[in-house]
């Protein structure tokens, strides 16, 4: 193009750019021999396809192994550019050489002769038109632009609109030489052809064992982009030089072991003294000795304790973060059965004792209080308060954080002042636990199911409200879920209690007088049913049950009767009791004293929830729980922690 006056003036020359459409190719290898390089890229219709794309941002495929079919090719990623392609000149080098900066003449160099003066062969001919034979670099370019200022030529291609370049890992490569069957398939199939295809044959043979062909899948690799790792050191995770001056690494916050005796329902013997690797008492913290020393003479006054009412008994923060350290010194926890998550003093079996019925524990599934007071806030409109009470945090894993003996949600003075692992069925309902010991129930109808006064002599006729069974202690201990007390006591004691913590959660109020007056009917179930024929007909109230006359119910009275036999059904070991026999033995007031058709014969079949160490013949099973527990000490620890907050024992989940 013609340059204006106004542009002669300028220094740096002007230059047209044709209209010509331009494709940039980053190879990811060295290109020695452009041929080859234009093969790897012969795929998918190669250069046509790429120069003339379906789409703008089509990407093209590169195989590295262009004579193998069955590689995996690497494709590229499309991306906008506006680059100029520019042909620059430069004189040829006639060879000679001098020393810079010195005004000797120049000399010819031998080497650049050399190569001058060699014939053209036809091999070479090709090559120098594939490939130059002495490739610039940038720097040697650039060396020359130097030396010849005015006299190279420069010219501009044309514009570079689209640029493609491969930034995916290569599939592996699986080698199939020695494969008959793919040797077959590249000579007869991958050509094409229709005479060669009707070559191919399947082998049919049957029952091959050895050398079997086994045949690569097109991808070994899922994807093409290399995962970012991020690798850093741990902040947490120092170093430190150990006891013998070497350079370890410590984790400086690492959690402390808590070596708790955690001990299955089944097992033989319980313990009697703390871990042999507990630290002695006299080298631990003086808040922690403290705490065990309060712990010991707790233990003086009963042999079984909640975690919630230890913690009662603790005055000072200090010595409540001590009490997780301070448990492993004075007594165990089971794990299972009706003591679940009960501290037991060491040495003292509560499987031995009947009087030990009263260490039994209850748990319940409840919501924690910031998401009830959230739930209450959301129906009232209200925005919800800050958490002020030290109630069970909205994770569902336990915290160790020091808890306030009563709750703050209101109510009269002595409430607000209970001990909160006391159960008066009496609102408010304590919020930072859930879990009872039976000797910590006071409210009235349970305490007269699970602990009834001595009868009278004389009971007056005239007398309208049922009395319960005279004794509700059963001669044997059923270690898996009833313990001392017979399935249908503990059955209506639990859900009792649950229709009245439900409403106190729902109401915030003490249960009605009618209320109480639909736990009434329950009082007069036996105290232990057998088969399930048996806890249909036995636990059933209304004018169809056996003994319930014409006396009339509510609907909230029959659906805790529903909900007793679906416990009594339900419950952990029922059926292994039953097919051994021992169902009818202790039950109830059987009519044919076999405690239903269920208990007294059947098919001996071995139940999914059929327990070790249940009588002699499983002593063995019950070691292995055993040494099963005592080995697992952090799993049982954190069952431990989460036992109060997490119990299955009895869901909240409604009727």
């Amino acid at each position: 193009m013609s340059q204006t006056p106004h542009a002669r003036d300028r220094t740096a020359p002007w230059y047209s750019i044709p209209a010509r459409e331009i494709v940039t190719v980053e190879h990811p290898c060295v290109v020695k021999n452009i041929d080859k390089g234009i093969e790897t890229l012969s795929g998918n219709g190669g250069i046509p396809r790429l120069l003339n794309p379906p789409r703008q941002d089509s990407s093209i495929n590169l195989f590295l192994s262009p004579e193998d079919g069955m590689s995996r090719p690497l494709s590229s990623i499309c991306n906008p550019a506006n680059n100029i392609l520019l042909k620059i000149t430069v004189p040829k080098r006639t060879g000679r050489k001098r020393k810079r900066g010195s005004d000797e003449p120049f000399t010819n160099d031998l080497n650049d002769v050399e190569e001058a003066s060699e014939p053209a062969s036809p091999t070479t001919s090709r090559s120098s038109a594939t490939v130059p034979s002495r490739a610039l670099n940038a720097r040697a370019l650039l060396r020359r632009l130097q030396d010849n200022v005015g006299k190279y030529e420069v010219e501009a291609i044309g514009c570079v609109e689209r640029m493609h370049n491969f930034r995916g890992m290569p599939d592996f490569v699986y080698s199939t030489i020695s494969s008959p069957f793919m040797t077959k398939f590249r000579e007869n199939v991958l050509p094409f052809r229709y005479d060669k295809l009707k070559e191919f044959q399947f082998d049919m043979t049957k029952g091959s064992t050895s050398n079997v062909d086994i045949i690569p899948p097109p991808a070994l690799s899922r994807g093409d982009a290399p995962f970012n790792y991020l690798y850093r050191q741990n902040p947490t995770v120092k170093q430190s030089i150990g006891p013998s001056g070497e350079i370890t690494t410590t984790n400086t916050q690492q959690i402390v072991k808590v070596l708790t005796h955690l001990v299955a329902c089944d097992v033989p013997s319980v313990p009697t003294a703390p871990r042999e690797n507990c630290p002695p008492i006299h080298t631990l913290d003086k808040p922690l000795q403290e705490t065990i020393a309060i712990l010991q003479s707790l233990f003086e006054t009963r042999p079984a304790w909640t975690r919630r009412g230890l913690r009662n008994h603790l005055t000072t923060n200090e010595q409540k973060y001590a009490l997780r350290l301070a448990v492993p010194y004075v007594g165990y926890i089971f794990r299972s059965g009706p003591w679940r998550d009960a501290i037991v003093k060491f040495g003292h079996d509560p499987r031995l004792h009947p009087s030990s019925c009263v260490y039994q524990t209850f748990m319940f599934r409840t919501l924690p209080s910031s998401i009830t007071e959230q739930l209450e806030n959301d129906h009232a409109g209200t925005p919800a308060p800050r958490n002020t009470s030290t109630t069970t945090s909205v994770s569902t894993r336990r915290k160790t954080l020091p808890r306030a003996s009563a709750t703050s949600t209101g109510g009269d003075q002595s409430a607000a002042t209970r001990p909160s692992h006391i159960f008066t069925g009496q609102a408010p309902l304590p919020r930072d636990g859930k879990m009872w010991m039976i000797c910590d129930i006071t409210d009235p109808i349970l305490a007269r199911l699970l602990k009834p006064p001595a009868p009278p002599p004389s009971p007056s006729p005239s007398s309208e409200a049922p009395s319960p069974s005279p004794s509700p202690i059963l001669a044997a201990c059923d270690i898996l879920s009833s313990g001392w007390y017979g399935n249908v006591t503990l059955a209506v004691a639990k859900t009792i209690m649950r229709a009245k913590i439900q409403h106190m959660l729902e109401h915030g109020t003490t249960p009605a007088a009618a209320m109480e007056e639909d736990f009434l009917p329950l009082l007069e179930f036996p105290a232990r049913v057998g088969g399930d024929e048996e806890v249909g007909r036995k636990c059933a109230i209304g004018p169809g049950a056996a003994g319930g006359g014409e006396r009339r119910v509510s609907s909230r009275c029959m659906a805790l009767a529903a909900e007793v036999r679906a416990m009594v059904r339900g419950a952990p070991g029922r059926k292994v009791f039953l097919e051994r026999g021992r169902g009818g033995g202790d039950g109830g007031d059987g009519d044919d004293g076999r405690g239903g058709e269920d208990g007294g014969r059947g098919k001996r079949v071995k139940w999914e929830d059929e327990v070790g160490g249940v009588g002699r013949e499983n002593e063995d099973e019950g070691e292995g729980e055993e040494e099963m527990g005592e080995s697992g000490e952090e799993e049982g620890e954190e069952e431990e922690e989460e036992g109060e907050g997490e119990g299955d024992d009895v869901e909240m989940s409604g009727l």
